[in-house]
């Protein structure tokens, strides 16, 4: 099931108008909706073949493009009244997601009423998940990324697709590793960004070093937020276009073209000042960073390569690196 194309864009404001109409509380969106899979197929191929996911996805067709690549739709089909039946259910992790809910996104229509309709729905997916995944249950951060799927599609939607997205599948490692207690993956790509940062903007890994600047501590909201806390969110939808096709390559290609963004500014800084600098781009053009960042060359067998790498290092010895 997909959402039918519409003639007329619709922004982020008009969805917050409609979950702010007659819908009550409680109730399920439930909507009919009409794919057509070759064609999607076709038109992603050809973005694909003709570089052009980089310049974005329409608005009409971003949330079907999404919920495909991340797994969410197969999900979503193939579980008809699951969703219904985890909302009814109670989660230890309730009371830390209402407090986490009115922190995010809230100067969007859609979240900034407290108690609102965008609070609820959000309430609502990330309860569902952290009963779905018991395992990880909920962790900070991951109230921004459903927060985002929420912007595009209805709560039944975004939360297979935030289930299809943390499973991985054809973006790589499972991301809700993101997530897990000691946050293993955040650790991995943290040092496999600063081998990157070391091949490819070297004076700045060496300027890093002397200032004891680690990566993980301004690349862990990064990772863990899909650059959703440190990006405007047109530059973020922007990003996730590339993302959800290309894989996690695209996180590292962002991050390294945030770091060159500031230029050769940033041998100038100290460490305060460096994290500070990285942590917010308010005034980030979508097109200048996704230039800068597919100009930077990153294989997945670079990335396989640092993994392995990663896990074989004593651990004392990985700690000190990034």
């Amino acid at each position: 099931m997909f959402r039918r194309f519409s003639k007329k864009k619709r922004t982020s404001t008009d969805r917050a108008k409609d979950y702010n109409s007659s819908r009550s509380e409680d109730q399920t969106p439930s909507t009919k909706y009409t794919y057509n899979a070759a064609e999607e197929e076709e038109f992603i191929e050809q973005m694909q073949r003709q570089n052009k996911l980089s310049m974005g996805i329409s608005e009409q067709r971003r949330a079907i493009v999404w919920q495909a690549a991340m797994g969410g739709q197969d999900l979503y089909r193939s579980s008809e009244g699951t969703y219904a039946q985890l909302l009814l259910r109670t989660s230890v992790w309730e009371s830390q997601i209402r407090k986490d809910v009115p922190r995010t996104l809230c100067s969007h229509p859609l979240f900034k009423d407290q108690g609102g309709s965008g609070q609820r729905v959000l309430f609502n997916v990330l309860k569902a998940y952290s009963v779905y995944d018991v395992e990880l249950g909920y962790t900070q951060s991951m109230n921004f990324v459903a927060a985002v799927l929420l912007l595009h599609m209805t709560q039944e939607e975004a939360f297979w697709s935030l289930v299809g997205l943390l499973r991985g599948g054809e973006l790589g490692e499972p991301l809700r590793n993101l997530y897990l207690p000691g946050l293993p993956l955040v650790n991995q790509y943290s040092f496999q960004l600063w081998r990157l940062l070391q091949e490819h903007l070297c004076d700045v890994a060496e300027h890093f070093q002397r200032h004891e600047v680690k990566t993980i501590v301004f690349a862990a909201q990064w990772f863990m937020t899909l650059f959703v806390y440190n990006l405007p969110l047109h530059v973020v939808e922007r990003v996730w276009d590339v993302f959800v096709f290309e894989g996690v390559r695209v996180l590292f290609q962002v991050g390294l073209a945030l770091i060159r963004y500031h230029g050769r500014a940033l041998l100038q800084w100290d460490c305060g000042e460096i994290v500070g600098a990285l942590a917010r781009f308010q005034d980030m053009d979508a097109h200048v960073l996704l230039r800068l960042a597919t100009s930077i060359r990153i294989t997945n067998t670079q990335l396989e390569e640092l993994r392995l790498e990663y896990w074989t290092m004593n651990k004392e010895t990985r700690h000190m690196l990034y």
